[in-house]
């Protein structure tokens, strides 16, 4: 059996996960839309490659919240997903996913629970 795993998290990322002492670098074949309603997820969503940062495909924008320090470019919510397939856990053994760029408030999901 193998167990399957749907990461959802807000928020620009840069991410790999651990098994059993081996470490894959999972930062292809994400999808990605940009959607303010932190309470439902997007209905459309874009591939993309990680590290990815969308908020550089908007244009700068003289009242933009961030202002300077961010560029004037538009702020909002990312929201980025994959599954992975993960094949049979042994006893004691256990995934540890490792988000190395994670820009600010970010929340992950892991099966539709929070996990952080």
């Amino acid at each position: 059996m193998k167990t399957s795993i749907l990461l959802s998290a807000i928020g620009c990322l840069l991410a790999s996960v651990a098994t059993a002492q081996i470490s894959d670098n999972i930062n292809a074949d994400w999808q990605f839309a940009q959607n303010n309603d932190t309470a439902n997820a997007p209905k459309t969503w874009q591939n993309v490659d990680l590290p990815h940062d969308w908020s550089i495909y908007t244009l700068p924008e003289r009242n933009a919240p961030s202002g300077n320090a961010g560029g004037y470019y538009g702020t909002g919510v990312g929201w980025y997903k994959k599954t992975l397939n993960i094949g049979k856990l042994a006893d004691g053994e256990r995934v540890v996913l490792d988000f190395e760029g994670v820009y600010q408030k970010a929340t992950v999901y892991v099966n539709g629970k929070r996990a952080a």
